[in-house]
């Protein structure tokens, strides 16, 4: 028998290695079966396979290498891998919400969108500045790319922790500062009353009464399980809130609400409203058909919790003590969710004229 064809020296070009590892076929045998990979974390990853001749396997690597087309075979070589990993890792923890869950993905997506295909060991101040002025360019609110930032730096630290990202910092990218703005009107007690009464009586309907009347957030009732209701003692909610568990009480109204929803709850509801795939957008569709019925201006649900500190501070409550029903600090009870009223500026001015001189 004579000897197979001489196997083909190795192809380097740049930190590809290409080698030949099958011999020609006979229906064609100037090609050999290359197979191109690249040393990541220590091993070595395949890049490109195929039957070519010598020369049309450098061609090719060529073309790629200065087109860029070299793929990443690493689950984490680009940023879309690196965002991936860290999606699912936050989405298996129990120490956040359904909600922030939701808003964690939608950030992601956004970053996937601009950003994705970049290698993390390319991730550099250039790169960063052009996915803010694309985020801009779609129109995005500079509030939006704020938020959308901060979850870019916390990915990448934890992708610095793992060693799936450079261990190095991020550069400091100088974000938009858009004009400060509120667009949470606070309604009244009796016109939020007056929409309640709007909104179809459903499941909706429970959700939107326990926010009133606890100015808990919107993922926090929804996640709600009967485990998590105390109807006994000491009546009151344990929510799992921003920061951390809180023990919210019940107010009599709310407490029979709640024994009259439990005296007629499905036993195979999951959440204790009886929905069993419950979405905040729904809430809050309902909360905005419901204004326009009342003939109300619009509100949110966050709204509801501007009302309830606001209703509490006009009521006495200690600002501490308010705070911790809420689920924030004072400093920011005081400064975002209390608002002023023209009736609490009217008060105060008489106030200061009962104590100030009188003319003889």
């Amino acid at each position: 028998m004579g000897r197979g064809p001489r196997r083909p020296k190795p192809v380097r070009m740049g930190e590809v290695r290409a080698a030949a590892k099958r011999p020609p076929r006979r229906t064609d045998p100037a090609r050999w079966y290359w197979q191109a990979t690249i040393r990541r974390d220590g091993s070595d990853h395949t890049v490109l396979t195929g039957w070519f001749t010598r020369r049309e396997l450098e061609r090719e690597l060529a073309r790629r290498v200065a087109t860029d087309e070299i793929e990443q075979p690493r689950p984490t070589g680009t940023v879309y891998g690196l965002v991936d990993q860290w999606a699912a890792e936050f989405a298996a923890s129990s120490r956040v919400t359904p909600g922030t869950k939701q808003s964690a993905a939608t950030c992601a997506r956004r970053i996937v969108a601009v950003m994705g295909d970049v290698r993390v060991d390319r991730v550099d101040l250039p790169t960063l500045e052009q996915a803010v002025d694309e985020l801009l360019a779609q129109g995005f609110a500079p509030s939006t790319v704020r938020t959308t930032w901060r979850y870019v730096v916390q990915i990448w630290n934890w992708g610095r922790v793992r060693g799936l990202a450079p261990d190095r910092s991020l550069p400091k990218v100088v974000l938009p500062k858009g004009e400060p703005r509120n667009n949470h009107y606070v309604p009244t007690p009796a016109e939020a009353a007056k929409v309640l009464d709007e909104i179809p009586n459903d499941w909706r309907r429970l959700v939107a009464e326990v926010l009133f009347g606890t100015g808990c957030r919107v993922g926090e009732v929804l996640t709600l399980t009967w485990d998590d209701i105390r109807l006994n003692a000491r009546p009151g909610l344990l929510v799992n809130g921003k920061t951390g568990p809180r023990f919210v009480p019940l107010s009599d109204s709310l407490l029979r609400l709640m024994r009259e929803t439990k005296d007629t709850a499905s036993t195979d509801a999951t959440y204790w409203h009886g929905c069993a795939a419950p979405r905040a957008e729904a809430i809050r569709l309902s909360l905005r058909r419901a204004c326009v019925a009342a003939g109300v201006p619009r509100f949110t649900t966050k709204a509801l919790r501007h009302l309830a500190a606001t209703e509490m501070a006009r009521s006495g409550v200690p600002v501490r003590t308010a705070a911790s029903v809420l689920g924030h600090s004072p400093e920011v009870m005081l400064r975002i969710y209390t608002k002023v009223r023209e009736d609490d500026r009217d008060e105060a001015v008489e106030a200061l004229g009962r104590r100030g001189r009188t003319n003889g």
